[in-house]
């Protein structure tokens, strides 16, 4: 994605609300991303705290509490705010001025998704000019978002949608730059917009982020990026195209080794990683042929007479493993489960 807004001139943006990592958004800024979007205070708390030092909260922020934690985070690091009303800007610019700070805001235009947002661009002027009367608030731009047109399954259909909304935000710019308030920001965009939002000269940065994991719904529109996972569930019952299945193991992978033979765990943890691949169904059945013609049993023989070496050691791999800590942090934030029973070391 970086490599797409490059070449359009863009920068971007990513929105981390899709993984919430700051391992991932560490990936994105070395990519060459100028800054992460949060959708909360509490995601750009969490950024903030992990070295990510330019952050856009993409919702407005209200309260003493989340202000707050706003105004902590500015002190270490770069922070964007968007405004959609003048008590709003207030409340923000008191708050900063009592903390000796200067926040970057950027006013929310609504550009056709009907939440957030001013509803015209003469009401972008006036907040705005309303922004640039407290010292301790700066105007930097403008954010659009065409939410409603993400996942739009037709192309035609979704281009035109996302033409009429960047004209929205296009005529609040201009009526913006004509009363004196020039934009240097102008963010906007998705994942399922990315490249007409890379093509739009108006937009300066884009804020896509569900490109990092992607899902069904967004590769059926941009295959261009990858599924970062895919995951073994149990279909239970099928009537067309819709399925349902049971893909929950409260007791993440280790647990799942644990319920099934040493023997399974042994092919799981030896060829298990040689199935999802480019050429699944190939791979699938080699190691069907190593089954059939007795080579997996000779193997985990001799294994068993060596003391299990290759077996031990690919064991403790992966307990390591990123995924198997992710789960673990997770698990443990939930009370529902019983976590003395997830204790699968021999």
């Amino acid at each position: 994605m970086a490599d797409v807004m490059r070449r359009c001139g863009k920068a971007l943006r990513p929105h981390v609300k899709a993984h919430k990592s700051p391992h991932i958004a560490r990936l994105q800024m070395s990519a060459g991303a100028v800054g992460i979007c949060a959708a909360t205070v509490w995601e750009a708390a969490v950024m903030a705290r992990f070295g990510i030092e330019d952050i856009l909260v993409a919702n407005q922020v209200v309260g003493w509490e989340k202000t707050g934690t706003l105004l902590n985070i500015a002190h270490r690091a770069r922070v964007m705010v968007v405004v959609d009303n003048a008590a709003n800007v207030r409340e923000l610019a008191r708050a900063a001025a009592g903390d000796g700070l200067t926040l970057d805001v950027l006013v929310e235009v609504d550009i056709g998704m009907g939440r957030a947002g001013v509803r015209s661009p003469r009401d972008a002027v006036e907040l705005a000019s309303q922004v640039k009367r407290w010292p301790s608030l700066q105007f930097c731009g403008v954010q659009g978002y065409e939410g409603h047109c993400m996942t739009v399954a037709d192309s035609a259909t979704r281009t035109a949608m996302v033409r009429q909304a960047h004209g929205e935000l296009s005529r609040a710019v201009e009526a913006l730059e004509q009363a004196g308030h020039p934009c240097s920001i102008v963010s906007a965009g998705g994942t399922g917009t990315c490249y007409l939002t890379g093509r739009n000269p108006l937009l300066t940065e884009l804020q896509a982020g569900s490109y990092a994991l992607m899902d069904s719904l967004h590769h059926a529109l941009v295959p261009d990026f990858e599924l970062a996972m895919t995951v073994l569930a149990t279909v239970q019952s099928r009537h067309g195209s819709r399925v349902i299945v049971d893909l929950i193991w409260e007791k993440g992978i280790s647990g799942m080794r644990y319920s099934i033979s040493d023997t399974a765990e042994y092919g799981d943890l030896t060829r298990g990683s040689r199935i999802i691949d480019d050429h699944v169904r190939t791979t699938m059945r080699g190691i069907l042929d190593e089954v059939r013609s007795g080579e997996f049993a000779r193997e985990w023989i001799l294994e068993n007479q060596a003391g299990r070496p290759v077996y031990k050691a690919l064991k403790r791999q992966g307990k390591q493993q990123l995924t198997e800590q992710v789960g673990k942090e997770l698990r443990a934030m939930m009370p529902f489960i019983d976590q003395d029973a997830l204790d699968f070391d021999e």
